[in-house]
C-alpha cells in the first residue's frame, strides 16, 4: 500500500512538473506574440514570426498549439489581464461620485497608448469557435471592476444601463478615432460628451 502511494505521489509530481514546463513554454510564445502586436500590429503575426521572436523553431509551436488562432486566443486573454492590471493601478476611490468616469478615461488612455491592442481585439477575427462575444464583453472591464467594488449608487439599475450604453459609445469613438487617424483632442472632447450619459 505504501509503495502504491509512493508511485502515485511520484506520478503527481511528474505531471505537475510537465504542466509547469508546458505553461512556461506557452508563455514564451504568448509574450512573443504580444510584443509583435504592440510593435507592428496583428498583420505581422504568423507562426514563424512568433517562433522567431520567442527563439524557437516554428514547428515547436505546434507542440503546444493546434494553430495560430489557438495561440491568439491565449494572447487575447493575456492582453485583457494587462488591461485589468493597468486599470487597477489607476483605480479611483470608488466612493468618489466621478469614479466610473475616471475609470473610463483610463480605459481610453490604455488604448490611446496601445492602438495595436485595440485593433487586435476588435478587428482580428479568429477561426476558433470560442465565445467571441463573451471574450469581448470582458473588455468592457471598466464596468466590471467597479461592479466588484463596494460602490454605492442611487439607482443601481439605471447606473448599470447608463454605464453599458457609455461603454458602447466609447468603443464606437475609439473605432472612429483609429480608423480615421483622428486628432486626440477631438477624441477626448467627444469622450467627455459620452461620459455625460452617466449623469442621466
Amino acid at each position: 500500500m505504501k509503495e502504491k502511494h509512493r508511485i502515485n505521489d511520484e506520478l503527481k509530481r511528474t505531471n505537475r512538473s510537465q504542466n509547469l514546463k508546458r505553461e512556461r513554454m506557452k508563455s514564451f510564445f504568448i509574450e512573443a506574440a504580444k510584443d509583435i502586436v504592440v510593435e507592428s500590429g496583428a498583420s505581422a503575426l504568423s507562426v514563424r514570426s512568433v517562433a522567431d521572436r520567442a527563439g524557437y523553431s516554428y514547428a515547436t509551436i505546434y507542440n503546444y498549439y493546434e494553430d495560430l488562432d489557438a495561440l491568439l486566443w491565449d494572447v487575447k486573454q493575456s492582453f485583457i489581464k494587462d488591461l485589468h492590471t493597468f486599470l487597477i493601478r489607476y483605480m479611483p476611490d470608488v466612493s468618489e461620485p466621478e469614479a466610473l468616469k475616471k475609470l473610463f478615461r483610463q480605459y481610453v488612455a490604455f488604448y490611446i497608448e496601445n492602438p495595436n491592442i485595440f485593433s487586435f481585439f476588435y478587428f482580428t477575427i479568429l477561426d476558433d469557435e470560442r465565445d467571441h462575444i463573451e471574450m469581448m464583453h470582458n473588455c468592457f472591464i471598466a464596468i466590471r471592476i467597479l461592479e466588484t467594488e463596494p460602490l454605492i449608487v442611487k439607482a443601481r439599475q439605471r447606473t448599470d444601463a447608463s454605464a453599458t450604453t457609455c461603454a458602447y459609445a466609447i468603443h464606437g469613438l475609439l473605432m472612429l478615432h483609429f480608423s480615421s487617424n483622428g486628432a486626440a483632442d477631438a477624441l477626448w472632447r467627444d469622450l467627455e460628451n459620452a461620459l455625460l450619459l452617466l449623469d442621466g
